[in-house]
């Protein structure tokens, strides 16, 4: 008996000892975190912090948990793990082409028919990160028609948007934004990942008009180009185009004494763009087009599938969506997610997340998402709901954080300068997310004892430089997460 008693008062002591080693600690991380808010570079602004271990949801630290922050590039996040776990890792996008009418004396009398599937990688190398002319899409379709023996269609070629909804961008975006490669809109079928390259000309006298040399791919817009000159190392260059204008806008500045200075805008029309395409590419293969070239958004359908084309794996474009921070890719996913459910829309996509987060355990009113990729300042996310979409997925079937694309602390992509010659360096895994007043990180951190910490951190009306935050961010991760 007297030996029982002893080990269960020492098993109380023990148990005691533990809890205040845990309360002593979160006890310190409260009192710095707390310090921190108080800074002279948030006097104007607010920081919102929260970290928890995965295998026991022990909180490792916590301040402005539950406070409305503006999320930035992080929301993609809560986008490619939603479309992993919604539409699985080896979902892919499907285009497909066929014909109305008939074949008759080498004449197809009936339309040529491109159906999207919404596929963003058509006529882009996502392992690069570039446009890349789809050589192999185009010859093998070529190669069906002729096998046919087509050597003349007599009807129109059709491009089917119906996959997506009309509404190419969220209704949520900036003027400014759209018109900007990072801007890009999102249909049913995509081309070249929506985007177009300008090469401008500056000469060596600050205010001079700089002079386009070449657009790449080969669009035709009227353009009315007031880019100029100035004595800077940067692009300060914008475009405003609206989703199928073919009326361009461009000003700004960019560097002097430049032969090729690239700006990247958004193709308005990529859909006409790639029936455009298509229609030279049968041309010069021999095959003669008699009638119009049609943008559709009502769904057409035709009597033959002659082909079918598919992108990469879903878990494949998650990763080069994270990976380059690339909106349209994450705009599509979205639209993506809702075409699943039922309708291809920016805003159906929202509502299936919704759901898909409530079936989950996940509280819901912890997102308020107008977009898919954090452009739109109306996104607004809790630091709290966002480690609990990332703890959730991370114990879902299909969702590994060494298969996100994700950036490493101190050594790669946009971490790279985060945490550098720190306890950090190499032990965080993170997206990040910026724009003006807002710098946010989102991720995973392992700590001297392997164990793996989910943490997010934002931001937002900071009263400093952008790196000032960064150096900030990266010391309130140091002091509370590797402990």
């Amino acid at each position: 008996m007297k030996i029982e008693s002893y080990f269960y008062k020492m098993k109380n002591v023990l148990l005691v000892f533990v809890s205040l080693l845990f309360i002593n600690g979160f006890g310190q991380n409260s009192k710095y975190l707390n310090e921190q808010v108080e800074s002279k570079e948030l006097k104007t602004g607010i920081l919102a912090f929260h970290a928890q271990k995965v295998s026991n949801g022990e909180v490792v630290a916590t301040i402005n948990a539950e406070k409305w922050m503006s999320p930035a590039s992080i929301l993609k996040l809560a986008t490619t793990t939603s479309a992993i776990e919604i539409l699985g890792p080896d979902h892919r996008f499907e285009t497909k082409i066929g014909y109305t009418g008939h074949i008759e004396a080498g004449v197809l009398k009936g339309d040529l028919i491109v159906k999207g599937g919404g596929d963003p990688s058509l006529g882009f190398d996502i392992t690069h990160g570039k446009t890349k002319f789809p050589d192999k899409f185009f010859k093998d379709l070529i190669s069906v028609i002729k096998d046919l023996g087509i050597n003349s269609i007599d009807g129109n070629i059709i491009a089917d948007n119906s996959h997506f909804s009309q509404q190419a961008v969220p209704s949520s975006w900036a003027w400014g934004d759209i018109g900007n490669y990072y801007g890009a809109a999102s249909y049913g079928l995509n081309f070249f990942g929506n985007r177009y390259s300008v090469y401008f000309r500056s000469g060596k006298v600050e205010g001079s008009s700089a002079e386009i040399g070449e657009i790449y791919p080969r669009i035709v817009f009227d353009i009315d180009n007031q880019v100029k000159t100035a004595n800077i190392q940067n692009d300060q260059a914008y475009i405003y185009a609206g989703p199928g204008s073919k009326k361009v806008y461009m000003e700004g500045r960019i560097p002097m004494g430049k032969s090729a200075f690239e700006v990247k805008g958004a193709i308005p029309d990529p859909s006409m763009f790639f029936i455009e395409t298509l229609e030279l590419q049968l041309n010069a293969a021999g095959i003669d087009h008699n009638g119009d070239l049609l943008v559709e958004f009502q769904r057409t359908n035709f009597n033959v599938e002659l082909f079918s084309h598919y992108s990469a794996s879903l878990k494949e474009i998650c990763i080069y969506t994270n990976r380059f921070s690339d909106n349209f890719f994450a705009e599509t996913l979205l639209k993506q997610i809702g075409a699943a459910r039922g309708e291809g829309s920016t805003n159906n996509g929202i509502r299936v997340i919704q759901r898909y987060l409530s079936e989950r355990g996940i509280n819901p009113g912890n997102f308020n998402i107008t977009d898919g990729s954090g452009l739109s300042r109306n996104n607004l996310i809790t630091a709290k709901g966002m480690v609990e979409l990332l703890m959730k997925n991370l114990n879902g079937p299909n969702t590994k954080f060494t298969e996100l694309g994700l950036s490493v602390s101190g050594r790669t992509g946009s971490l790279k300068r985060l945490g550098a010659m720190t306890c950090l360096e190499g032990k965080v895994q993170a997206k990040s997310g910026y724009m003006r007043n807002v710098r946010s990180y989102a991720g995973v951190f392992q700590n001297a004892q392997s164990e793996n910490i989910v943490f997010c951190i934002i931001m937002n009306d900071f009263n400093c430089t952008a790196e000032r935050a960064r150096e900030i961010i990266s010391e309130v991760m140091s002091k509370t997460m590797c402990q």
